[in-house]
């Protein structure tokens, strides 16, 4: 595993994941500071460990609402 410091380019990152390199928790705290508060804001709220897990359940639900958004444009 790489040890990751500071924020990454969203493609990078995809790359790193993609490759094994990095862990979903390593992706989302180093993607943007947004994104990383985000998450702990995300983790605190449901009192669940920051964690790998937690980053899964973060991205998946990113997703969710990102598709959600997209899917109200077209109406």
């Amino acid at each position: 595993m790489i040890n990751l410091k500071g924020f990454y380019n969203i493609n990078v990152l995809q790359k790193m994941l993609y490759e094994g390199q990095i862990t979903q928790l390593d992706y989302v705290m180093h993607h943007t500071e947004e994104d990383k508060k985000a998450f702990l804001d995300f983790c605190q709220e449901r009192k669940i460990e920051v964690d790998n897990d937690a980053a899964q359940q973060f991205l998946e639900k990113t997703i969710k609402d990102i598709e959600r958004a997209h899917i109200n444009l077209l109406d």
